[in-house]
């Protein structure tokens, strides 16, 4: 006897390699049972048509900003996360040793999305609000915010939230001087090997060569934006993968997309950066998720497009291209290709871990003019 069946839906799951149509059956709190006409066991309320639609795994969002009203970026944390199907969200640096506490107070711990957070080494958090003034002084442009006692205290006292260290390396954030650069970084490396956590590196557009970047990174860091097509990218001019990222990725660093509003370039055509990176063992980081600015579309817009906040029909209107088997898609699949099958997509998204069941329906929003 099941609390709720989701019936007859796709159910997706690549870390079972499942992708079946099948029926879910809840009972309390939990996923009890995957399997077909589950019906027949009882079921003692509600029973979700997902017939023609997709049943996923709650997805987990490696790279959120969810401070809203604190960091500029900030938006709502359940909106935009379990509302679309996010059950666990990773804040990347909204909030700094200063202004953790109040982070946790008021978006981690009333939060119906499990919220956890990397660190920003500025004890400031993220401060730069490029959108209402492009002379706004980044959070690491004086290093004296990047406080390594301060970032190690707060890292430790908020062990099980804080997930590792962000910082983020464009020149609009730490200024124009290399050393300057190479000392954020430093910093960040310190206080990441102290606590044992990873680092997270907003990369493109920085004053020194990614390669630079690369050297300071272990197994387990993360390089972010990876499709910005800014200076000193992923790709080199010929569009291939940089030696250096593939040595990176041999040694366990991930990337992530890193997506956005304004981290995505249609300079080169999709199937041309998705080829380079299939050439890339295990370049495969953070599922699907929120988007930072609520105003992206779905579609895909064509390769004249510079960035994913384009808004005239022409793009908004082109027609995506054919996804490949849900066995081939990358991890990041969903969030570098949003415009994944479904037209009204139902998500019954549930944790991986089984803590917990939502439903929801998700619609394509139409095409903006």
């Amino acid at each position: 006897m099941f609390d709720v069946i989701v019936r007859g839906g796709r159910i997706i799951d690549p870390s079972q390699d499942l992708d079946t149509v099948a029926d879910v059956g809840i009972r309390g709190p939990r996923i009890a049972a995957i399997g077909a006409d589950l019906i027949k066991q009882g079921v003692r309320g509600e029973v979700v048509d997902a017939c023609g639609l997709l049943v996923t795994p709650g997805w987990i969002d490696l790279h959120t900003h969810v401070y809203w009203g604190v960091a500029p970026l900030g938006v709502e944390a359940d909106t935009h996360c379990v509302g679309r199907g996010v059950t666990t969200a990773v804040d990347a640096g909204s909030a700094g040793a200063s202004t953790f506490p109040g982070f946790k107070r008021y978006v981690i711990d009333v939060s119906a999305t499990r919220v956890v957070a990397m660190l920003n080494l500025s004890t400031i958090g993220m401060a730069a609000d490029h959108g209402a003034r492009p002379e706004a002084i980044g959070e690491l442009e004086d290093i004296r915010w990047a406080a390594v006692d301060r970032a190690i205290e707060v890292a430790r006292a908020y062990a099980d939230v804080i997930t590792g260290i962000k910082i983020r390396l464009s020149t609009s954030i730490v200024g124009q001087d290399a050393e300057h650069s190479r000392e954020v970084l430093r910093r960040a490396r310190q206080v990441a090997d102290t606590i044992g956590k990873p680092v997270m590196v907003h990369q493109g557009g920085t004053a020194i060569p990614l390669d630079d970047i690369l050297a300071r990174l272990v197994r387990g860091d993360i390089v972010t934006h990876v499709y910005h097509g800014l200076a000193e990218g992923v790709l080199d001019e010929a569009g291939k993968v940089r030696p250096g990222v593939r040595a990176a990725v041999d040694r366990g660093v991930n990337f992530d997309v890193g997506h956005g509003a304004g981290s995505f370039t249609w300079r080169l055509p999709a199937p041309r950066w998705h080829r380079a990176w299939r050439r890339v063992p295990s370049a495969r980081t953070s599922t699907s998720g929120t988007w930072p600015v609520p105003s992206t579309t779905w579609q895909r817009p064509p390769a004249s497009c510079s960035t994913w906040a384009c808004r005239c029909q022409k793009c908004c209107t082109a027609s995506p291209p054919p996804l490949p088997p849900a066995s081939d898609w990358p991890v990041n699949w969903a969030r570098s290709h949003p415009e994944r099958p479904a037209t009204s997509a139902y998500s019954a998204s549930f944790r991986a871990n089984g803590h917990s069941a939502t439903a929801r329906e998700q619609k394509r929003p139409a095409a903006r003019d």
